[in-house]
């Protein structure tokens, strides 16, 4: 579509339009009235995300401008209509993710390479859960050609993977299988999979678009388009990968974790030469008892409910199950069977409220995009300003980096290591300044380990030691480089943020708060006045006297005065 991103203001222009783009805004405004006109028994599931502030606050307001009482009453249900920006579209999931990327081109044809939160290190991760929260299908709104858009002059993976996003929604997922190399019969797979078909069991061979394939998925034969159990086999693709990890470990955590298979399999050339019985009981039974996704944890690959939006963002939009060939982007992985039902894994172990994993780095890049279910420059400032301004406290967003194996190994294998490296880093890159027993726990977690056993605390304080991090004296964890000198500004609602408690925040950034509180305050202010003033500006709903202790040890420290 021809819509103009609005970057400067100019004389007669409304000032609320700044760093909007109004015509794709109307667009997204036409399709949900579309939507909720074609639906007029049930409100569509509908989530519409923007890439900053500005342009998500621009759509909700022309919706409640509308004055249509089923919108309006959609967009205030908790689990109706949604409308956020690129930071904080997390947790939620809806049928339809209509996405309005805004931005467009400059007079010379060339479209700005600043694209907020997208651009900063984990901004791949953000769009990975932007576009993982449709059900059924996404339409991507866009004021540009793929084409326009110039990855080759930014070192940003979130570009480059949004650009490789949009030549899918404009071209269809037929572009992508055209790259992917042809793989050569494989007699073993063949002969199990014609065993298996003679027990009665529905058979798929090498599934999935990307390098990384399924050698057989298997079905029940009353359902045949339900695929339940994933088998790999230790055949030329397993023999190709080149580590011990991307072998054995990646391949089920990606399956079962992040792709939600109900089971996983292996079968080994020597089991199958003498024992090729068992492991067909074995299948077989595997099949029988796999347990297909129920109703609301299901993503399928078929039509959505509602039809086609009017608007044709990029290119002709076309049903979801022709895999996007204009505005309608895929909503689940190209690595599953087209007619396949695939399961979102228990919310514990999925990356739905942080996007992708590391173990998505595996995987080709629109894989990325596509296959797994980790802010905007006005709330989540970059690493410095966190520091020197106030801002909004953000929790990392808890996700699984790999199984509880790679965590015990990691004092042994240098990969295994290298990969809790990266979830420390991640994590503290999102919360620093961080206590150290709480990134203790979050490394736990995001290997697996709900509680942090005494036994295990040595271990991972070890790997916390060997990380790029700094340590300061009070027991906090900063991001290499910076330190309690370093820091001016504070969070704020810290306290509102569940999991986070006054002990988490270290002494020099509640004593910034209490300052900027009593610079603000008037000179009449009591010292019971600056406490509870403090507690509001963490969020904190009730002073409990650890609270109070606190706040008051920051006053004292800090030299203000009654």
């Amino acid at each position: 579509m021809n819509g103009q991103f609005i970057h400067s203001s100019h004389p007669g222009r409304p000032k609320g339009l700044l760093r909007t783009n109004p015509i794709e805004a109307d667009a997204i405004v036409a399709d949900i009235q579309h939507r909720f006109e074609v639906s007029p028994d049930v409100s569509p599931s509908i989530g519409v995300v923007t890439f900053n502030v500005q342009q998500r606050d621009l759509i909700e307001t022309k919706l409640r401008d509308l004055d249509n009482p089923r919108i309006t009453a959609s967009v205030d249900a908790l689990d109706g209509l949604f409308i956020k920006n690129l930071e904080n579209v997390q947790g939620d999931e809806r049928d339809s993710i209509l996405f309005s990327v805004a931005f467009s081109p400059d007079e010379d044809g060339n479209v700005p390479l600043n694209f907020g939160p997208l651009n900063r290190p984990g901004g791949e991760r953000r769009l990975n859960v932007a576009i993982t929260r449709a059900r059924r299908q996404v339409v991507m709104f866009c004021s540009f050609e793929p084409s326009q858009l110039h990855t080759d002059r930014s070192r940003s993976t979130g570009l480059r993977h949004l650009k490789e996003y949009l030549e899918l929604a404009m071209n269809g997922t037929g572009s992508a299988e055209l790259a992917r190399p042809m793989r050569s019969t494989d007699r073993h797979t063949a002969d199990i999979a014609e065993a298996l078909r003679a027990a009665g069991v529905c058979v798929q061979t090498d599934v999935g678009m990307s390098d990384f394939k399924i050698d057989l998925a298997l079905s029940r034969a009353d359902d045949p388009d339900v695929p339940l159990v994933a088998v790999l086999l230790d055949g030329p693709s397993w023999n190709g990968r080149k580590t011990v990890y991307d072998r054995d470990l990646l391949p089920t955590t990606v399956l079962a974790k992040m792709m939600g298979w109900p089971d996983v399999q292996r079968v080994w050339m020597p089991e199958w030469l003498h024992d090729r019985q068992n492991v067909i009981e074995r299948l077989v039974s595997a099949v029988r008892s796999a347990e297909p996704a129920s109703a609301e944890s299901a993503i399928a690959d078929a039509p959505a409910s509602e039809p086609a939006a009017p608007a044709t963002p990029v290119g002709p939009t076309v049903e979801p199950e022709q895999a996007a060939g204009g505005a309608t982007a895929p909503a689940s992985s190209p690595d599953l069977p087209g007619t396949a039902t695939r399961t979102r894994p228990d919310e514990s172990d999925s990356v739905e409220e942080a996007g992708a994993r590391p173990e998505e780095e595996h995987l080709p890049a629109m894989a990325r995009i596509a296959a797994s279910s980790s802010s905007d420059v006005d709330h989540r400032p970059a690493t410095g300003d966190r520091l020197t301004e106030v801002a909004e406290y953000q929790p990392w967003t808890e996700h699984q980096f790999g199984e509880r194996e790679v965590l015990e190994a990691a004092a042994v294998d240098p990969e295994a290591r290298d990969l809790v490296h990266r979830a420390v880093q991640e994590i503290c890159a999102a919360e620093f300044p961080i206590r150290q027993g709480r990134l203790r726990s979050l490394v736990g977690k995001a290997f697996g380990f709900h509680r942090v056993q005494r036994s295990r605390i040595d271990q991972i304080d070890g790997l916390l030691r060997s990380s790029s991090c700094d340590f300061d004296d009070d027991g906090f964890v900063w991001a290499h480089g910076t330190g309690p000198q370093t820091m001016t500004g504070y969070r704020l609602n810290s306290l509102a943020k569940d999991g986070i408690g006054i002990e988490d925040l270290p002494p020099v950034e509640v004593a910034n708060l209490v300052r900027a509180v009593r610079n603000r305050s008037d000179p009449s202010t009591t010292r019971e006045d600056l406490v509870r003033a403090a507690l509001t500006e963490l969020g904190g709903r009730r002073l409990t006297q650890l609270i109070r202790n606190v706040i008051e040890q920051a006053i004292d420290s800090s030299g203000i005065v009654d």
